[in-house]
């Protein structure tokens, strides 16, 4: 089986055995494939995907590094974005950047703040009660955004009444 992906010439890819690299007008985004069964070549501005297997757990896995190789090519021309609203009824909670660090102060009225690392290629910005998460790597900014909503998540109380948390409602590429 063989796939092939047409890079744009505003994008150049590095293909060093199973790392690859792609470079854009919007920055890099590396990855390694572990996978033994996929091979990955370069031929001109195109990427092709073999492998000699047709079974149908191989074909999914060079399906999903076709979609990830795709991901990687959409993400340095337009960043990947996820939009977070905080919702509170019952104690106000206060989001706040501060440094690589996010902070949510004062959830369902704790003294400790919930904090979350921020990775240097992810940007996080809070406008009212709005989180931003911007990044290249649709992966990274995903998982940072998975992460922000896990850490305001309701435990041991009712979720239906307390509905207090930092909750995803909007991602895709973001546009200029």
């Amino acid at each position: 089986m063989k796939e092939e992906i047409v890079v744009p010439q505003d994008v150049t890819f590095e293909l060093n055995g199973n790392f690859v690299k792609v470079v854009g007008k919007e920055g890099t985004v590396e990855k390694e494939f572990k996978s033994k069964v996929i091979n990955i070549k370069k031929e001109g501005n195109k990427i092709i995907l073999e492998t000699q297997n047709n079974r149908r757990k191989v074909l999914a896995v060079l399906n999903t590094v076709k979609s990830i190789i795709n991901n990687m090519i959409s993400g340095v021309n337009k960043k990947y974005k996820y939009i977070l609203r905080g919702v509170y009824s019952h104690f106000p909670m206060t989001l706040s950047v501060k440094g690589k660090t996010f902070v949510i102060n004062n959830y369902l009225g704790e003294k400790s703040p919930r904090v979350v690392k921020i990775p240097d290629d992810v940007e996080v910005t809070v406008k009212g009660k709005e989180v931003f998460v911007v990044s290249v790597d649709k992966e990274k900014a995903g998982i940072i955004a998975g992460l922000i909503e896990n850490s305001a998540k309701v435990q041991k109380k009712d979720r239906r009444i307390f509905q207090d948390g930092v909750y995803i409602i909007a991602k895709g590429v973001q546009d200029e």
